[in-house]
């Protein structure tokens, strides 16, 4: 069949399909590159296939109009690759030598999370384009704090932990705890991370205020992160959020957290909820916000308020299929997975 030029070609294909070359010429193994190539195209969504990558089309898209433009196109993209291995300090002892499954979701998340964040041009929230008389050398020299301030600016910063309290002192409201929640303390001591906690009880019997504790207790004594609260429906989830924010608010001091606690509501009504939209923080607000009694402000970071990244706050309410979604094979699967590990990252 003759063979189309394409107008528009997907970089994520494109990545899939030269970065394989570079990899192998550093030193990883021929079989892992191509396997990490095909982990860092899929930042679009959907992993590219192993027919999207060997479609000849592809190959005349890429050699654009002769022999000419592929030796240009090839000494272009090795100066860039060059260029970004000299930034990370990338050394033979570093190279990968093995990536199972589950690594390989967690860095097509990151992938796709870091190309969201470094795609923003804005002078102050993100990373502006190069100026035409700057190497990258003379760019690169403030990234690495830039790219602490972006964290923190759309929400993401260290968790607070070191500090487990007991059922009482979470919940000073509760002078005398049920014996469910007496026995969730008990149970918390021994627990090791990562583990599977099933409660059952009637209601009443204050399943949510243990769930809490155990979530908190483990974030304070393991570092495990922050945490998301999945319900069958929507109003459930509103409601939940209500009961979330106040914890929140009442748990931590602005000591703890300088500036806000980012805390989420998704479900595909979550615009529709006027009070929830009232505590979406725009993401150029700089300023501390507190609450009267001086404890940090429970505000939804206008980053993560977007679709696909609700998941990725430290905190968040929603329903159930939201959290679900990550396990099924969907566009931007790896995304949800990679918000689960999110809270444990230092910026």
């Amino acid at each position: 069949p003759k063979l189309t030029r394409q107008k528009k070609l997907a970089h994520g294909l494109v990545t899939a399909k030269t970065l394989p070359e570079f990899l192998v010429e550093i030193g990883v193994k021929e079989i892992l590159a191509h396997r990490l190539a095909f982990i860092v195209g899929g930042h679009h969504g959907f992993f590219p296939s192993a027919e999207d990558i060997s479609d000849k089309n592809l190959d005349f898209a890429l050699a654009g109009y002769g022999t000419d433009n592929i030796w240009w196109q090839r000494k272009y993209s090795l100066e860039v690759f060059q260029q970004l291995l000299e930034f990370v300090k990338l050394t033979s002892q570093d190279l990968p030598t093995q990536c199972d499954n589950a690594s390989t979701m967690i860095l097509a998340g990151l992938t796709t999370v870091s190309d969201w964040i470094a795609s923003n041009p804005d002078e102050k929230t993100g990373f502006p384009y190069i100026n035409d008389d700057q190497t990258f050398r003379e760019y690169s020299k403030d990234l690495n704090q830039r790219a602490k301030d972006v964290l923190k600016i759309i929400g993401w910063s260290s968790l607070p932990i070191g500090n487990p309290l007991s059922f009482v002192e979470l919940f000073p409201q509760i002078k005398v705890p049920r014996k469910l929640q007496s026995h969730v303390e008990t149970v918390a001591q021994n627990l090791e991370v990562p583990c599977l906690v099933l409660v059952e009880a009637s209601m009443g019997e204050g399943k949510t205020e243990a769930a809490f504790y155990l979530a908190d207790y483990l974030q304070q004594r393991d570092g495990t992160g922050g945490f998301y609260i999945g319900l069958p429906t929507q109003s459930t989830s509103n409601a939940m959020f209500e009961r979330v924010k106040n914890f929140l608010g009442s748990r931590y001091s602005k000591e703890d957290f300088p500036d806000f606690i980012n805390l989420t509501l998704s479900h595909s009504a979550a615009p529709l909820k006027e009070d929830y939209q009232d505590s979406v923080c725009r993401l150029d607000y700089q300023e501390q916000v507190y609450d009267n009694d001086g404890s940090p402000q429970v505000v939804a970071r206008e980053w993560h308020t977007g679709r696909r990244k609700s998941l990725l706050s430290p905190y968040g309410v929603g329903t159930v299929d939201q959290a679900l979604m990550g396990v099924l094979q969907s566009k931007w699967q790896f995304v949800r997975l990679f918000g689960t590990l999110l809270c444990t990252l230092e910026p």
